[in-house]
């Protein structure tokens, strides 16, 4: 997602074909082998596997099959409860009861198995026809979790189960960790003992533990100031557009501003909403609000007014070399700085 906001920028500030295609390589490279690699393991060429399963979760608030009437192959994935009574939708993918588990053909043995190729390809469509099916719905689902973000305080979403969201948190006591089988061959509780070399737990230690609780309760970004930083920094960069002299600064804050953005919505558009998504949004606002206040571009400008012209004998000439002193043409007299008052007469004797 970020990678486009590369292209653009590079372009918005006319940079040129060299860095462009510079910028290009440096991300083909390292992706395209991972995409490669990840093509011999799961059997598609793919940066990441669930893309279609997690867009498929996020219609599930809203999705009612009897206005997108999907066919009968994508008919398995139709939500059961009413629409005013359904959980979030991480719900939809890890619960027991998830339609996931229920495509024919595509036994669900792990929680990875949630992701097969498969699945992803069916839930893929499903999610393509709700939000075409429903487009207004779609956007108001997006539009109530993008103002979530100006709540005051953070914490769990009112769908959500409690213990999900405190596992983010600095807790208060210690509990079991958790078990079960990730991928197969293994479970969390033999990898930990594997890890731990005995029985795997946790302790707390004092009082950095009670620092730690201290600081998650009282130091937040509540969400008015993150969205007064979002509104000043749009405004910053629309009056650096408008203005003609700023407009190269405008073009060196879009990379962060643009970020931001990116991280602050998209994952609101295609998976869900959570607090923890949109805070590596601050410091790109911040660092764009920066640059933009500071109203000057990562250009060095022309010379100022006070640097010496050239040739002059502080400057020198064109490489730095002093201004040779100019002869005078023959048959004139020699001129000379004039002397001060008594200078080269001699010097008298005191009295």
């Amino acid at each position: 997602m970020l990678l486009p906001l590369l292209a653009a920028c590079l372009l918005v500030n006319r940079s040129g074909w060299r860095p462009l295609i510079a910028a290009v390589v440096a991300a083909t490279v390292p992706l395209g082998g991972y995409a490669l690699w990840h093509g011999s393991w799961h059997g598609s060429p793919a940066l990441n596997g669930g893309s279609g399963v997690w867009l498929w979760a996020r219609t599930m608030p809203f999705a009612d099959c009897a206005k997108i009437g999907p066919p009968a192959d994508e008919a398995v994935l139709c939500p059961s409860q009413p629409a005013g009574l359904r959980p979030g939708s991480p719900h939809f993918i890890w619960s027991d009861w998830s339609p996931l588990r229920k495509v024919p053909g595509h036994p669900v043995v792990t929680r990875a198995d949630l992701f097969q190729p498969g699945i992803d390809e069916l839930a893929g469509r499903f999610a393509r026809r709700a939000i075409l099916g429903q487009p207004l719905d779609y956007f108001r689902l997006v539009a109530r979790d993008l103002q979530r973000t100006l709540n005051w305080r953070r914490g769990p979403r009112p769908d959500s189960v409690p213990i999900l969201y405190n596992r983010y948190a600095f807790p208060n006591t210690t509990g079991p960790l958790p078990d079960g089988v990730r991928i197969p061959g293994g479970s969390i509780q033999r990898d930990l003992r594997a890890y731990q070399r005995g029985p795997a737990a946790t302790r707390f230690t004092e009082p950095a533990a009670e620092l730690m609780r201290l600081y998650q309760t009282y130091v937040f970004l509540p969400g008015p100031l993150f969205g007064v930083l979002t509104v000043g920094t749009l405004l910053g960069y629309g009056v650096c557009c408008a203005v003609r002299p700023l407009r190269r600064t405008a073009g060196v804050a879009f990379l962060p501003l643009a970020a931001g953005a990116a991280l602050t919505v998209g994952p609101v558009v295609v998976t869900s909403y959570d607090s923890r998504y949109w805070l590596p949004a601050v410091p790109l606002f911040c660092l764009s609000l920066a640059i933009i206040a500071n109203g000057r571009s990562a250009r060095p400008g022309p010379a100022g007014a006070g640097d010496e012209p050239e040739g002059s004998p502080i400057a020198g000439g064109p490489e730095g070399i002093p201004a040779e002193p100019q002869e005078s043409p023959p048959g004139e007299p020699e001129t000379s700085a004039p002397h001060p008052p008594g200078a080269g007469e001699p010097a008298g004797r005191p009295e």
